[in-house]
């Protein structure tokens, strides 16, 4: 399923929710962005990586190890209409 969200920038990406579907238990969906910028895998938050972030220096100097809750695996593989469109563009070029 795909669906279009507004995503607030000062605040880290959602890795999941929760989603009820009748039965007892709710389940944990996944959620994978389309078109994502650079993100922090530290504190998951858009417009710097985690070598420039700040939320992970704080932690290295309180001697914490830094597990990463985020990653490349947040990201969507690209649809086939997004693939078609862009083996189009590198065809217009040459």
């Amino acid at each position: 399923m795909r669906i279009k969200v507004k995503v607030d920038i000062r605040k880290p990406l959602r890795r999941g929710l929760f989603i009820s579907t009748g039965g007892s238990k709710p389940k944990w969906i996944v959620i994978k962005y389309e078109r994502l910028g650079d993100f922090c895998f530290s504190c998951g938050k858009l417009n710097h990586i985690d070598k420039d972030c700040i939320a992970e220096d704080e932690d290295e100097e309180e001697g914490c190890e830094v597990v990463y809750q985020y990653g490349a695996w947040l990201r969507a593989s690209p649809s086939k209409q997004q693939e078609k469109s862009f083996s189009l563009r590198e065809k217009e070029r040459k």
